[in-house]
This record gives C-alpha cells, structure tokens and sequence, in this order.
C-alpha cells in the first residue's frame, strides 16, 4: 500500500464506510474534524489524500483553511450533504478543496479519490472529449444541425469559463452524451429541437422518457456508475425556477451547476439559430423572467464582449428619434452626384432628423427602413 487516506470526520458511519470500501487498496486513517489530533497522526503518517466530510461547511471552515496551511500539497476532498453556490465559489476561490462532492456520491467518484493527480469541482468522465466530439462531428455531416449545436456550445463554454466556475472538459463530455442523446430521436425531432423552433410540444417529453431510459439501464448495468452526468442532462431543461422537464420541485441552486449553464448556452444557441444577432439574443434572454441562474448569463454576456451591448434594428424615417446611433450610411443626392449625409456610428441630432424628413426624396431608399444601432438595456434582475 503506498497511500494513506486520511478521513477527516465526526460521523462514525461514514468513517467505517470509507474504511470499509478503501482499506483494500489503501492505508485508511480515521480522525476527528480536529487539526491538532489531523497533526499528531500524520507526524507518524504522512496523508496522500485527505477527505473532510461534513454537513455544514462553515463548521469546518477554520479547520479547512488550517489543513490547507498544512497540507496545501496533498489533495484534499470535502464531502458534504449541502452546498450553496456562493459558498462552492468561497472554497474554489481560496483553494481550500481540490474537489467537493456533494452527498450522496457514489462507490465509484471514492475510489477515483485515490488516483493520482489535482481533482477539480467535476467528476471526470473516463472518456476522451476527443472521441465523443468526433463522433458528434461524424454524425454532423448527415445532420449538420447536430454539428452546429454542438460546435457553438462548446465555444460557448470556453468563452464563459473565466466567468464562472466550470471543469470545461467535463461540460464538453456531457454536451456530447446530451446532443448523441436527441439524435435517437427522429430525423424531425432532431431538427425541431436544435434549431430552435421547439414546434412539436411532446418533443421535450419525448427527449425526457428517453433520458429516463438511458438512466435506468446504465445504472442497472453498472450500480457503481458515476450518476452525476445522467443528472445533469436529466435536468438540462429545467428552468431556474423550477418550471420544466422533470416535473418535480427541485429549482433554483438545487438544480445541477452544469445543467443551469447548458439550459442558458442552448438558449442562446437557439435564439442565434434563429437568425437572431448576439445582442438581440442577450436582450431576449434578460427578458424571460425566473428562467436562468443570473451568475451565469451575467457570465455568458460578458464572455460575448461588445456584440452583446447592442442589436440592429430598422426605423422607418418617421420613426427615427434624437440619440439613436446608424449603423449604415445614408446617402444624399446632390446635382446628380452621391454624397455622404450621415455616417455608420454617428448618433443622430434633431438637426439631422429634420433635414431627412425635409429632404425625404432626395436621399437615397429613404423610403426603406434605416438600420439603428441599439443598446442592450438589460432587465434588472429580471431573471434572477
């Protein structure tokens, strides 16, 4: 045995489950939620993991922050029954656990524990991304639909990571089990749902009986598998307030982190399959009241830059007003000759408005609506 875990906690239960599960393959030390008791133990055995299990995380704050003083080296795993969003942020941001899992966690996500390297926030899916999207390209070929959805999801979360917390090669996995999900659907549904038109009202049904199916017999094949991805594509759907596929009460942070982003990155794709632009898209997400966690279309907007603080939209002359911004040049004729009237990012005055009412037949296509350049007013709060 060349690693010793050490199990930091006051639940004898839970402590003689991991004994029982790991000392096969490894040297299990039991401690108290104690650093002095965690010292004089590991002064004799030096830990190669340290697992921390408890309730409540602001019990064991203190002791985490002291353990990472102490062992910042050494992988360390928080177990714990619950965690609030601000609080998973508090841990990552300050380092004191190179994995949180939230209870119950399965046989399998102890063991991988032991192997060697950083965990992240994410269980890792024991298949290369690699595989899996090529396969999605594959398939993309016969439907390119599929391809198109899954290509901008993907950079889509590249944009968003530095925004908010994410394992990004976790997500990119569990877009791919997702999308290769829809495509045992039919031709016809696949094409509804990933475009964006959504028609059929029985197609998210359809999708969710098929999840539930994928679900039952993986996990009664493997009763040690990993659970956490089929509950993230299960609750992909969902929205923040809970409104959705599956029809339960679990809403807001009870949701999977990882199904709250996908539910805001396919929107977006959508609405951007749709034909509309990125700031067109952005607005309509903001307006759509309880459906997203707020943290993460702040992240998706700001990962979008300045495409995502304004839309273009047509005004016809008589509908234009002072302070809009063009977003073309309008020309006007002059003995025959066209000149330059107003230019593309100029913001409009009454002076000008006037003389194009006035001028109506001289400029060119002034019957023709006038391409405007607007900001992105964004709902306070209207989505949280």
């Amino acid at each position: 045995m060349n690693k010793n875990l050490f199990v930091v906690s006051e639940n004898m239960n839970i402590i003689s489950s991991i004994v029982k599960l790991c000392s096969p393959i490894c040297n299990v030390v039991a401690s108290s939620i104690d650093l002095v008791n965690l010292l004089i133990l590991s002064s004799n055995t030096p830990p190669s993991v340290i697992i921390i299990e408890c309730n409540n995380y602001l019990d064991v704050r203190e002791v985490l922050e002291k353990i990472k003083e102490k062992f910042g080296d050494i992988k360390r795993v928080l177990i714990i029954s619950f965690l609030e969003d601000k609080l998973r942020r508090e841990i990552n941001d300050k380092g004191l656990a190179n994995k949180i899992i939230v209870k119950p966690c399965s046989k399998a996500s102890l063991l991988s524990l032991l192997k060697g390297g950083t965990c992240h926030d994410k269980t890792s899916v024991p298949i290369s991304k690699h595989l899996i999207g090529g396969i999605i390209e594959g398939y993309g070929a016969k439907i390119p639909v599929v391809f198109r959805a899954f290509d901008r999801i993907c950079t889509n979360i590249d944009l968003i990571e530095k925004y908010i917390h994410i394992d990004t090669s976790f997500a990119k996995d569990v877009l791919a089990y997702y999308i290769l999900a829809i495509t045992n659907l039919s031709s016809e549904l696949i094409q509804d749902m990933l475009c964006g038109s959504q028609s059929k009202k029985d197609s998210y049904a359809l999708l969710h009986e098929q999840l539930t199916k994928i679900k039952d017999v993986t996990l009664s094949n493997d009763p040690n598998c990993d659970p956490l991805p089929l509950k993230i594509m299960m609750y992909t759907n969902k929205r923040y307030n809970g409104k959705g596929f599956p029809k339960d009460d679990v809403a807001g942070e009870f949701l999977p982190y990882l199904s709250r982003i996908f539910k805001v990155l396919f929107d977006f794709h959508y609405l951007i399959e749709k034909g509309k632009s990125t700031g067109e898209a952005v607005f309509i997400l903001s307006r759509r009241n309880g459906w997203y966690d707020n943290e993460i279309l702040q992240g998706l907007i700001s990962s979008q830059g300045e495409e995502a603080t304004f839309y273009l939209r047509e005004v016809f002359p008589l509908g234009l007003q002072s302070e809009m911004i063009m977003a073309q040049d309008l020309y006007v004729t002059v003995k025959g000759k066209n000149l330059l009237l107003i230019k593309t990012g100029q913001i409009l005055s009454d002076k000008n408005i006037d003389y194009i009412h006035m001028h109506a037949q001289n400029i060119l296509d002034v019957t023709e609506p006038i391409l405007i350049k607007e900001s992105v007013v964004l709902g306070e709060d209207s989505y949280a």
